[in-house]
């Protein structure tokens, strides 16, 4: 019948161990991959494609707290730009409110009064930069006064 040289044991049973091994692979490979949860995290629902459930998703980080020494400082730095720009010290002013910026980079409030400041100074465009810049993050009272120096 055959009449080429017949393999060994040893070979063919290299080869069967070879064809294991790579089936026990492959099965590893097709199971779905899910990382543990967090220390402290709820667990969430499994990702089942059988029953249609849909996997739960993770819930978005609480917003952070609003920092109080931020909004007092920046507070009395544009109390005191706002007096050094009534009194005609533009650069005193400039200075104090480019300091309460770097504080309390999201008060609509400094915008505004930098808005008042480059109107004092004559340059109308970079007050009213100013002011859109400060509709980003205005409240009820301050939109409409900024809103008012986009309009002038």
């Amino acid at each position: 019948m055959y009449k080429g040289k017949q393999p060994d044991s040893g070979m063919v049973s290299r080869a069967f161990l070879g064809l294991v091994l790579l089936a026990m692979l492959s099965a590893c490979a097709m199971q779905a991959y899910e990382p543990s949860p967090a220390p402290g995290a709820k667990p969430s629902q499994r990702d089942s494609s059988a029953s249609g459930t849909p996997r739960a998703t993770p819930a978005l980080p609480a917003p952070a707290p609003v920092d109080k020494g931020a909004s007092d400082a920046s507070a009395s730095l544009l109390t005191a730009a706002r007096s050094r720009r009534l009194d005609g010290d533009l650069e005193g002013a400039d200075a104090l409110l480019q300091r309460a910026q770097r504080i309390d980079p999201r008060n609509a409030e400094v915008y505004l009064e930098l808005a008042e400041l480059h109107y004092s100074r004559g340059d109308v465009a970079e007050a009213r930069t100013m002011a859109e810049r400060g509709l980003l993050y205005c409240r009820a009272g301050s939109c409409a006064r900024l809103h008012e120096l986009i309009e002038r």
